[in-house]
């Protein structure tokens, strides 16, 4: 037996149907990737950053707000698509009361069910859904530059930190090598010493000279353990995959610009090119954008709105009931006769018929179920008169924020080209630093050669020695950290530039 009407059957697949097609649309993006593998053998600067960007929490948590709004987006398209709820009740009512599917009054204790299908659709809204979408994607597109600038700023981080510990490294190599030949030179003084070429004072000397450089040697060990330490902590590894003193640097040629030449580059060439590639300019861009089409938003509330609606809805009650032919006839009165030679009724003569015997029974579930069924259309026109001038404080609220927006983007198109600015003066600085103490080393190397000569001959005491021989450690020392400065400051320029960061 069929309970609903075709056209309700039909209506319903409709809805479900739109629902269906338009699901993709809304799908949630996939959950983010876990804990990445440590890269076999030595770490490159490559595979040091590639775990850096999928290991570090701070970036998890971009994405996080990234996702917040991509989903806040799909909320808002899905506003504009039909609005389907269903709805049952089961209630019991006891006492005088009304029936509320009979309407009648009832003594007896009421079982009574109402079920109904709601539908709404938004006809029209003076654009407040359409532009509202707008404004949605493109404040989700600006979270997606916010990430992309958070993912630039951890990579020039780990760069950073990568290279203190090349830097480290190298410089406790240059600390050992100078230990080792000065016990070298320690082992001849003892000798001549024994040989009576040379005064006891001068293997004192070369003797103080090792222990400062064993001093020197543990300064550069304990320099590079916490360099190591930082870059493992900026990676987040974990002690069970890279237990301590397990996570070892690869050893990268480092292709050194020219450093005699200035930097052939200057901070305006260097801004026109990140102003078409800094995430953080284009993300003030969207959100300005986004902002204007607030506005838009606000001011589609000054028009009416209309909507459609339609609903489904039957209903049961325990009291209602019909009477039902048993099969039987009873003689029943029917009227009376009539007064002789006239059309009055004679009271006293009562007529009597065999009419069919009813009995009272309960409305079964599935035929009241049937018989209550009930459709209803409608629109609905809202115009709004006067509320409290909250539209027109919202429009007020919108242009304020737009130009919030526009000074945002001023203001870090301003700060881009003073950080531009400020990182091409430190590159100019950086590479002529590091010319200069190249220069001083190779001096110092001639020096010293020429000294450990002197020295040898005895022409030369071992405290000038030592004097000659320290200003060339701390030559090498100044070159090695002049060295990397440079390479890193050359990086901020490729990193502004939009160029992959590379030894």
């Amino acid at each position: 037996m069929n309970l609903l009407p075709s056209s309700f059957y039909h209506w319903l697949i409709g809805c479900a149907a739109a629902l269906l097609l338009t699901a993709p649309a809304f799908a949630q993006t996939s959950a983010p990737p876990g804990r990445p593998a440590p890269p076999p053998g030595a770490w490159t600067l490559s595979n040091t950053l590639d775990y850096a960007l999928i290991n570090n929490l701070g970036l998890q948590g971009s994405d996080l707000t990234s996702r917040l709004d991509v989903a806040t987006l799909g909320q808002s398209r899905a506003a504009m698509l039909p609005a389907i709820n269903g709805q049952a009740t089961h209630t019991y009512q006891y006492g005088t009361s009304v029936d509320p599917v009979t309407y009648q009054f009832q003594s007896n204790t009421i079982r009574a069910n109402n079920f109904s299908l709601n539908g709404s659709v938004p006809l029209y809204q003076g654009g407040v859904l359409r532009n509202t979408v707008v404004r949605n994607r493109l404040s989700a597109a600006a979270s997606a530059q916010d990430l992309e600038k958070a993912k630039a700023d951890l990579l020039l981080n780990v760069a950073s930190g990568y290279l203190q510990v090349l830097l480290t490294r190298e410089t406790l190599r240059a600390a050992e090598l100078q230990r080792t030949t000065t016990t070298g030179q320690l082992e001849q003084a003892e000798k001549r010493l024994r040989a009576g070429a040379i005064a006891e004072s001068n293997v004192l000397d070369v003797r103080a000279q090792v222990a400062t450089e064993d001093l020197n040697v543990v300064t550069a060990q304990n320099n590079l353990t916490i360099a190591i330490l930082r870059l493992e902590q900026q990676l987040n590894l974990d002690p069970a995959e890279v237990p301590p003193g397990q996570f070892q640097i690869a050893e990268p040629v480092i292709a050194l610009p020219g450093a005699d030449a200035p930097i052939d580059l200057t901070a305006q060439q260097v801004y026109d090119v990140a102003a078409g590639v800094r995430p953080e300019l284009k993300a003030a861009d969207l959100r300005l954008q986004a902002a204007l089409k607030g506005v838009d938003v606000a001011r589609g509330n000054y028009w009416p709105r209309l909507s459609f609606g339609a609903s489904l809805f039957t209903a049961y009650s325990s009291q209602r009931s019909n009477f039902i032919p048993t099969g039987d006839t009873v003689l029943r009165p029917v009227g009376f006769g009539l007064l002789p030679g006239t059309t009055k009724p004679d009271i006293t003569k009562v007529v009597y018929s065999f009419q069919p015997k009813l009995e009272q029974k309960p409305t079964n579930f599935t035929n009241q179920f049937q018989d209550n069924f009930g459709k209803q259309l409608g629109f609905t026109l809202t115009v709004p008169i006067l509320n409290g001038l909250q539209v027109r404080t919202q429009v007020k609220r919108s242009q304020l924020q737009a130009q919030q927006a526009q000074l945002s983007a001023d203001q870090v198109r301003v700060t881009l080209r003073q950080s531009i600015e400020q990182a091409v003066a430190d590159a100019e600085a950086a590479r002529r630093r590091y010319a200069a103490a190249t220069r001083q080393r190779e001096a110092l190397d001639l020096s010293l050669r020429n000294a450990d000569i002197r020295f040898a001959n005895g022409l030369l005491n071992a405290t000038d020695f030592n004097q000659i021989k320290n200003n060339r450690a701390r030559a090498e020392n100044d070159q090695i950290q002049a060295k990397y400065d440079f390479v890193f400051k050359r990086k901020v320029l490729d990193l502004y530039m939009g160029k992959p960061l590379e030894l």
